[in-house]
């Protein structure tokens, strides 16, 4: 998920939550840890795409580069762990910053969020599965002959 939208449905979510508004300090927290996350995470999956493109080149040799195959596993297992030590760390600066009542707050906004993108997802996607089902048929139908 965004990191952004974290600090989006925080500041959005404390200041109208008149019970435990955030303050100024830690909406400037907020966005200097999700700007960094999100910097991060951007150079790390850029990094990430440029191995996985080059293994791929890799295996389209028909002599296979061991060497070169091993190390570029062995990149991209380390890429998509900074990957998750970002995510965590992000977590965990967030949970430190806002505690657990804007925690929690959060986390119901970022629920029904999903929920709702869920549901609107699935009935667009019931909507664009309007294809007729004999074409459907007639397509498995073929691929079963050959």
């Amino acid at each position: 998920m965004n990191c952004i939208l974290f600090c989006t449905l925080l500041i959005a979510g404390g200041q109208d939550d008149p019970a435990a508004p955030l303050t100024q300090i830690q909406i400037s927290k907020l966005q200097q840890v999700v700007r960094n996350a999100q910097h991060q995470k951007d150079a790390i999956t850029a990094d990430l795409e440029n191995r996985q493109r080059e293994l791929m080149a890799a295996y389209s040799e028909f002599k296979l580069n061991e060497k070169q195959i091993v190390k570029l596993h062995q990149e991209i297992v380390e890429l998509q762990r900074q990957l998750l030590d970002n995510y965590r760390h992000l977590q965990v600066e967030l949970r430190d910053i806002v505690g657990k009542p804007g925690f929690l707050r959060l986390k119901r906004r970022v629920d029904l969020i999903l929920n709702s993108r869920k549901k609107v997802k699935t009935i667009s996607e019931s909507t664009s599965d309007n294809e007729p089902v004999g074409r459907r048929q007639n397509d498995s139908t073929r691929s079963q002959d050959r």
